[in-house]
C-alpha cells in the first residue's frame, strides 16, 4: 500500500468535495426554483470540515488496551497495572516534538511532563494519592504528542478507560468518545468469550462507524488450542451481529503486546525480528493502517459524497424537467400555430368552391336584375304607362290655342320629370336588389372565414347586424351615381327635344284659326303626334344601340352596374382574404412572442444546467478518486 499516493488521493477527495459542496450552496441561492440544501447536506458539510480522526481503542477493563498502544508506539508511555490503570482518555498524535498537556472541558490547557501522565491519568495513582486538585476543572483528555510515523496529520489514537469498571465515570468517558470515533480497535482477550455488555457496546459502535478492527491480546499466555477455540467462538458471535446489519463478518486478529514491545525495544535486530513475528502484529499493522485510511478517506467523505450526489441528481432532474417543459411549451405553441393555419387553409380550400359557386350565383342574379332594366324602361315609355297618361291627360285638357301654346312649353318638362321619377324608382329598386345579393355573399364569407377558425389565439372582431354589414359594403363598393347618370342624360335630351316639340307645334298652330272644334281637335292631334315623336325619340335614344357601340345608354348603364357589382363582390372576397391573412399574421406574431419568451426561459435553464453540469462532472471525478482509494486499500 503506497501511503504517499493514498494520502494525496484522500486530500484531493476531501478538498474537492469541500469545494463542490460550497459551490452547490452558492448555486442553490442563485435560482429561486432550485430547492435549498437540506439538513443532511448541511450536517455532512459541517462534519467534512472536521480534520480530526480519532481511532479509539476500547474494550473491557484489564484487556490490555494501554499495553497494546505502548507496544504499537514502542514506548512504555501510558500507565499500565494489574489493577485498573487508565482513568482518563489519552490522545496520541504524531508530532516532530514531544509534549504533554491536559485539555480541559472548557478548552483551556495545562502543560505537564511525561512523568506526570500517571499522576493525572492512572486510577491506581488516584487511589493512592487522591484526585488531583485542578481548580474545579474537568479533564477532557490528556494530549500526548510525539513522533509516531504511521499516523497521518489529524489522525489520533485514543486510549479509553475500560468497560465494566467499578468506576461508572470510566464507562461514561468511553461512551462519550465512541460517538466521536472514526474507527475503533476493539480489544478482547482469551479469558472469556464476548460477554453481553460487550455485544451491546459493539452494536453502539456500529451505529457510529463500520470500521472496527477486532484484536485479541495476551496471545503469548495461552496454548494454540485454547486460542483457536476462543477466537472461533468470538467470530461466531460477531457473525450473528453483523449478519443482522447485512455486514460482512469480521475476523479477530491475535496479538501479543509483550512480544511486540520486545521487538520495539530489542537491541539485537535478529531477536527483534523474531519477537515481531511472534507478536502477530504484522497482520494487525496492515489491517490497522487500512482501517485508519478507510476511516480518514471514506467515512466522512462517503456521507458528504452521497448527500451531494443525491442533491445534485435532484437538481439535475428539476432542471431537466424545466427544460423539457419549455421545449414542450414551444412545441405546443408551434403546434397551435400550425393547427390554426391548417384549419383556416383547409376551411378556405373546402369552402372556396362554395364561395365560388355563390359568387357565380350572385353574379347571375345581378345580371338578371341588370337585364331587366331595358324591359322596365320600355314599360315607362309604353302607351299604357304613366308618361303617356300624363301626356294624354294634358292634351285632353286643351281648349284653345293658348292652352296648346302653354302646353308646348310645359309638357316636355313634365314628361321629363316623370321619366326621371320613374327612373329613380327603377334605380332604387335595382340598388336594393343588388345590395341584397351583396349581403348574401358577405354572409357566406362570414360563415366560411370567421366561423371556420377556432384556434387558441382568438381574434375577436366587433359583431355587426346583417343590415349594418349591407350598408357598409354598399357604401364602400357601390358608389354608383345612378340617378345622376340618367338625370344628366335627360337634361341633355329634353333641352333640344323640348325646343323641337315647341317649334313643331308652333308651325302646326300658325295657320290654324282658334276657337272652333275642328281646330281644337286638330291642335290636340298635332300635339299628340309631336309628343309621340318625342317619347319615341327619347325611348330610341335610351334603348337603341348606336352604330359602333355594344350597348344602348340604358344597356351601358346596366352593364356598368353589373361590372360595379361584380367588382364589389370580388373586392369583398379579396378584402376578406386580406383580413384572414392579417389574422394569420397576428396569430404568428403572438406565437413568435410566446416562443421568444419560452426561448428566454429555456436559455436561462440551459445556463443553469451548464453550471450544475460542471458540479456533476466534479462529483464524477471525486467518485473516480474514491474508487481509486478503495482499490489501493483492497490491494
Amino acid at each position: 500500500m503506497n501511503q504517499n499516493e493514498l494520502n494525496k488521493k484522500i486530500t484531493s477527495l476531501q478538498t474537492g468535495l469541500s469545494n463542490v459542496m460550497n459551490n452547490i450552496e452558492s448555486l442553490s441561492d442563485e435560482e429561486k426554483q432550485i430547492p435549498k440544501t437540506d439538513m443532511d447536506f448541511d450536517i455532512a458539510k459541517e462534519i467534512l470540515k472536521d480534520k480530526e480522526y480519532n481511532v479509539v481503542v476500547c474494550g473491557e477493563v484489564k484487556k490490555g488496551k494501554s499495553s497494546l498502544i505502548n507496544a504499537i508506539i514502542g514506548q512504555n508511555l501510558l500507565p499500565v497495572d494489574s489493577d485498573i490503570a487508565t482513568s482518563q482518555v489519552f490522545r496520541i498524535s504524531n508530532s516532530q516534538t514531544e509534549s504533554y498537556k491536559l485539555v480541559f472541558t472548557d478548552k483551556t490547557e495545562k502543560v505537564i511532563s511525561r512523568e506526570e501522565l500517571s499522576k493525572y491519568g492512572s486510577q491506581v495513582d488516584a487511589n493512592i494519592n487522591g484526585t488531583q486538585e485542578l481548580g474545579g476543572k474537568s479533564i477532557s483528555y490528556i494530549q500526548v504528542s510525539l513522533p509516531v510515523g504511521f499516523l497521518s496529520e489529524g489522525v489520533n489514537i485514543v486510549d479509553t478507560p475500560g468497560l465494566g469498571s467499578l468506576y461508572k465515570s470510566h464507562e461514561k468517558i468511553t461512551q462519550n468518545y465512541i460517538s466521536k470515533a472514526a474507527a475503533v480497535v476493539f480489544v478482547l482477550d482469551y479469558a472469556n468469550p464476548i460477554v453481553e455488555q460487550e455485544l451491546i457496546f459493539i452494536n453502539r459502535v456500529l451505529d457510529i462507524t463500520p470500521y472496527i478492527l477486532f484484536v485479541i491480546t495476551k496471545t503469548d499466555r495461552y496454548e494454540e488450542e485454547v486460542r483457536n477455540k476462543i477466537i472461533t467462538r468470538n467470530e461466531e458471535i460477531l457473525r450473528e451481529i453483523y449478519s443482522k446489519r447485512n455486514l460482512k463478518a469480521p475476523r479477530i486478529y491475535p496479538i501479543s503486546s509483550t512480544n511486540l514491545m520486545k521487538a520495539r525495544t530489542a537491541g539485537n535486530k535478529i531477536l527483534g525480528m523474531a519477537s515481531y513475528h511472534q507478536s502477530g502484529y504484522n497482520d494487525v499493522e496492515n489491517l490497522l493502517m487500512r482501517t485508519i485510511y478507510r476511516a480518514v478517506g471514506l467515512l466522512r467523505t462517503d456521507n458528504a459524497l452521497s448527500v451531494s450526489v443525491n442533491y445534485v441528481n435532484k437538481v439535475n432532474k428539476l432542471v431537466s424537467d424545466m427544460l423539457q417543459s419549455c421545449m414542450d411549451d414551444q412545441k405546443n405553441i408551434q403546434q397551435r400555430l400550425e393547427e390554426g393555419k391548417k384549419r383556416l387553409q383547409e376551411n378556405f380550400k373546402e369552402d372556396s368552391g362554395e364561395i365560388g359557386r355563390k359568387r357565380n350565383e350572385i353574379v347571375r342574379e345581378v345580371s338578371a336584375i341588370c337585364n331587366s332594366v331595358s324591359n322596365r324602361v320600355n314599360q315607362v315609355f309604353s302607351q299604357t304607362g304613366e308618361v303617356w297618361n300624363i301626356a294624354l291627360s294634358s292634351i285632353d285638357n286643351i281648349s284653345s290655342s293658348d292652352d296648346a301654346t302653354k302646353l308646348c312649353s310645359s309638357l316636355p318638362q313634365a314628361i321629363s320629370n316623370e321619366v326621371a321619377a320613374q327612373w329613380d324608382r327603377i334605380s332604387e329598386d335595382l340598388q336594393t336588389q343588388v345590395y341584397a345579393c351583396l349581403s348574401e355573399i358577405n354572409v357566406t364569407m362570414d360563415h366560411v372565414y370567421c366561423e371556420g377558425f377556432n384556434g387558441s389565439y382568438s381574434l375577436n372582431a366587433p359583431q355587426m347586424t346583417k343590415s349594418e354589414k349591407v350598408n357598409v359594403f354598399t357604401r364602400g363598393f357601390m358608389g354608383l351615381s345612378m340617378g345622376s347618370a340618367i338625370g344628366g342624360f335627360l337634361g341633355s335630351f329634353f333641352g333640344p327635344i323640348g325646343t323641337a316639340v315647341g317649334a313643331g307645334l308652333g308651325a302646326a298652330l300658325g295657320g290654324t284659326a282658334t276657337g272652333t272644334t275642328a281646330n281644337i281637335d286638330f291642335i290636340k292631334s298635332s300635339v299628340k303626334k309631336e309628343i309621340l315623336n318625342m317619347i319615341t325619340k327619347m325611348r330610341s335614344d335610351l334603348l337603341d344601340v348606336p352604330g359602333g357601340s355594344r350597348f344602348s345608354k340604358v344597356g351601358n348603364f346596366a352593364n356598368n352596374l353589373l361590372n360595379s357589382a361584380t367588382s364589389a363582390i370580388d373586392d369583398m372576397i379579396d378584402s376578406r382574404k386580406r383580413q384572414i391573412q392579417e389574422e394569420l399574421d397576428e396569430l404568428t406574431r403572438r406565437c413568435q412572442m410566446d416562443m421568444q419568451t419560452k426561448q428566454q426561459e429555456k436559455n436561462k435553464w440551459l445556463e443553469v444546467q451548464g453550471k450544475w453540469n460542471k458540479e456533476t462532472e466534479h462529483l464524477r471525478e471525486l467518485i473516480t478518486i474514491r474508487k481509486e482509494i478503495v482499490q489501493i486499500l483492497n490491494d
